[in-house]
C-alpha cells in the first residue's frame, strides 16, 4: 500500500467514526458534512465488521469502500471482531442503534429507555424471559398512569409459585384499556382467583395434569398441560401441548368480547363477591337446582379425548362430557336479552349461536380440554 492510498484510508476511517449514527440531513460536528453527502461519497459494499492488522493496530472496517463507484480499498485479511445478538422491544417513535467505539474497538448498543418505577423494574426481572418484552409493551400502554402500573407490578411480585408465569402471561396480554378505562374496575383479585382455580381443578380432573418447568427463581420458566387421550387404534397415550395453547386457551380469563368481571348471575351486572361469580369455578362447582355441575360430569373421565368423531358419549372422554353438559344446561332459543357474560348465559339456560359459542368456550377452558397439538408423546 503506497502512502497516498494509506492517507485516503485514514481519512475515510476518520469520516466513518466521526459520522456514525448521524441522520441523513444532520451535519457531523466534526466534518460539517451531512449524512446524505457521506452516503453519496462513501458507500460501504459490505455490512460485516472485521479487524485488520495495519501497522500493528487493530481497526474495525467494512470489507470494501467505494468512492463514486471506484474501489479504493480491499481487505483480504479478516479476523472476527465482535458480534451482538439481542431481543428487545422498540416502542413507536423510539429507536435501537449500535455505536462504534473506536477507542475501545467495541460495539455499544443504544436501547430504548424503560422509564418505569423501581417496583416495575423489579417485576420485569421476575417475568420469564420469553414473556418479558410482551410484559414491558403492555406496561407502556398504561401511559402516564404510573399508580396503576405499580399496582400491576406489586400484584405480580406478591404472586407465589407455581402461579407466577400464569400471572405474568395474563398481565402481558390483558388489554390495559380495560383497566385504564375502568371497565374491569381494578378487579385484580379475579386474576388471582382465575389462576388458582386452574390449579385447583388439576387435583380432581384425572385426564389432565399441569407440568411446571422451572420456577420464578429462574430466568426462564413456563407451564403447560399433559393429557391422556385414546388413539384411533385404542391405545391410551400422554400428550403435552405447546405452552402457547395452555396460556391462551386455558389460562387467559377473557373468552371473546366480554370483560373479565365478577357477574351477578341473577341480572348479569358486574358486582364483587359473594354475589358476583366468575365462570371458571362457577361452572365447575356451583350448579343451579336441577342441573349437574361441570365437575360432576367430568369426574371419572380418564381420557381427554377418545378419538370419536361427533360423539358426546362417555367413550369420548372430557370432550364428550363438555358437549353433554352444554346440551343439558342450554336450550337453543333467546329472549330480549342476549348476554355475552358466560355466568349470565348459564343462569338464563338459553341462547343462540353467540351464547352457545361463549358458554362452550368458557366450559372448555374450565374443563381444560385444549386443542391437542402434541409437542411430546410418551
Amino acid at each position: 500500500m503506497n502512502f497516498k492510498r494509506f492517507s485516503i484510508l485514514l481519512i475515510m476511517l476518520w469520516l466513518l467514526i466521526a459520522t456514525v449514527g448521524i441522520r441523513a440531513e444532520n451535519s457531523s460536528p466534526a466534518t460539517e458534512a451531512t449524512g446524505s453527502y457521506l452516503l453519496e461519497a462513501y458507500h460501504p459494499s459490505g455490512i460485516s465488521l472485521a479487524k485488520k492488522y495495519l501497522a500493528g493496530t487493530r481497526i474495525a472496517l467494512p470489507r470494501e469502500f467505494h468512492q463514486y463507484g471506484n474501489p479504493i480499498l480491499e481487505l483480504d485479511e479478516w479476523g472476527f471482531l465482535q458480534s451482538i445478538s439481542n431481543s428487545l422491544s422498540i416502542p413507536p417513535g423510539d429507536h435501537y442503534a449500535i455505536r462504534i467505539d473506536a477507542a475501545s474497538r467495541h460495539l455499544q448498543e443504544i436501547t430504548p429507555p424503560i422509564n418505569f418505577s423501581p417496583l416495575c423494574r423489579e417485576a420485569i426481572e421476575r417475568v420469564p424471559h420469553w414473556l418479558r418484552y410482551d410484559f414491558i409493551d403492555n406496561l407502556r400502554l398504561f401511559g402516564n398512569m404510573d399508580y396503576l402500573r405499580d399496582i400491576f407490578a406489586e400484584l405480580l411480585l406478591n404472586t407465589q409459585d407455581p402461579y407466577v408465569d400464569e400471572m405474568a402471561f395474563v398481565m402481558a396480554h390483558l388489554s390495559p384499556s380495560m383497566l385504564t378505562g375502568g371497565a374491569m374496575n381494578t378487579d385484580f383479585e379475579l386474576l388471582v382467583e382465575n389462576i388458582q382455580d386452574v390449579y385447583a381443578a388439576d387435583e380432581y380432573l384425572e385426564y389432565v395434569q399441569i407440568n411446571d418447568y422451572g420456577s420464578s427463581l429462574d430466568d426462564d420458566y413456563w407451564s403447560t398441560v399433559e393429557y391422556s387421550i385414546r388413539t384411533a387404534e385404542g391405545d391410551t397415550v400422554q400428550i403435552e401441548i405447546d405452552r402457547e395453547l395452555y396460556y391462551w386457551y386455558i389460562v387467559h380469563p377473557r373468552i371473546t368480547d366480554e370483560v373479565p368481571r365478577y357477574i351477578d348471575p341473577t341480572n348479569g351486572r358486574a358486582i364483587q363477591p359473594p354475589d358476583g361469580r366468575f365462570w371458571r369455578n362457577f361452572f365447575l362447582n356451583e350448579p343451579d337446582d336441577g342441573y349437574q355441575s361441570l365437575r360432576e360430569i367430568l369426574e371419572g373421565c380418564e381420557i381427554m379425548y377418545g378419538n370419536l368423531w361427533n360423539d358426546n358419549g362417555e367413550g369420548n372422554g372430557a370432550v364428550g362430557a363438555v358437549t353433554r353438559w352444554i346440551r343439558e344446561v342450554m336450550v337453543f332459543d333467546s329472549g330480549a336479552e342476549r348476554p355475552i357474560q358466560p355466568v349470565r348465559i348459564y343462569a338464563l339456560h338459553m341462547g343462540r349461536c353467540g351464547e352457545h359459542q361463549d358458554i362452550t368456550a368458557a366450559a372448555a377452558r374450565a374443563a381444560r380440554p385444549a386443542s391437542p397439538r402434541p409437542a411430546r408423546i410418551s
